[in-house]
């Protein structure tokens, strides 16, 4: 359940954002077309007098910018992806398979191949961030993914934003979680080395009803409120983010004990979110 009250109330967002213009940009991916379709709705629904406008080209001074960073391809595939097309009713996004008595260490050549389109979208992202701080934004939010965290162990727990685990630089399908530990690195270093205004946030999968404006609202707070070149966690799917009491941890299984040599569950700690409230 989420809990509303960890985060700033959303009319106190929307007024803050009176008269603003939003510009979405970065990778064209699925947080993208979700912020995008949200925020025109939140608009519509509450009158709203925001602008919202997609593409790099648009930043001008004072404006506020979303830049997605997660690969189009979110790196999980059992070895056997084909593309559904667009009339497929999934707009040509992969559909996934599984191919009988296939290996998890057989990687195909497909999956390389995808690996290298997310490095090129992510060579491609830092230059848009680039572009986009020297145009002198109010603020630019870099929305990450958990899969940051990678592969961790032990005793569960939600994660604190500094709590990385294992990724590993050889498997194929690491790369996106690569990718997004770049991107983070980068907008980090150019908000503390050139004092851009960039700050990011990292977020589970993508949530449905009462959800997606909690988490639509925690970007804006810290779109508005972060500090620079500071990482927040985000309130998302529940698989991936705790609300309310920190200490809860994931469910144990059928056999009331998690095994330790299965990674962890990715379950967020929230709180440093919280603290941004005014």
């Amino acid at each position: 359940m989420v809990e509303e009250r960890l985060y700033e109330p959303q009319e106190r967002i929307w007024e803050q954002l009176s008269g603003k213009r939003i510009v979405l940009a970065g990778i064209e991916n699925r947080e993208r077309q979700f912020f995008c379709q949200n925020l025109a709705g939140i608009r519509a629904q509450l009158g709203a007098n925001f602008t919202v406008l997609d593409g790099t080209e648009h930043v001008s001074e004072g404006d506020y910018v979303l830049l997605f960073g997660r690969p189009s391809w979110d790196g999980e595939d059992d070895g056997s992806l084909e593309c559904a097309g667009a009339d497929c009713g999934n707009q040509g996004k992969s559909v996934r398979s599984h191919k009988q008595g296939s290996r998890k260490w057989d990687v195909p050549a497909s999956a390389w191949q995808r690996a290298n389109t997310s490095w090129e979208e992510t060579f491609d992202l830092l230059s848009q961030l680039e572009a986009v701080g020297r145009a002198k934004p109010g603020s630019i939010l870099l929305v990450s993914g958990n899969e940051v965290y990678g592969k961790s162990f032990g005793m569960p727990h939600a994660r604190a934003e500094e709590e990385l685990g294992y990724v590993c630089h050889t498997n194929s399908l690491d790369v996106p979680a690569q990718c997004l530990r770049t991107e983070e690195h980068f907008a980090c270093q150019l908000a503390r080395e050139e004092a851009f205004p960039v700050k990011i946030a990292r977020m589970g999968a993508l949530p449905t009803g009462e959800a997606a404006g909690v988490l639509l609202t925690a970007a804006m707070q810290a779109l508005i409120y972060g500090e620079d070149g500071e990482i927040y966690n985000l309130p998302g799917g529940e698989e991936y983010s705790l609300q309310g009491d920190p200490a809860a941890v994931p469910d144990e299984g059928e056999n009331g004990a998690l095994s330790p040599l299965e990674p962890l569950p990715v379950v967020t700690d929230a709180r440093k979110l919280e603290s941004l409230r005014r």
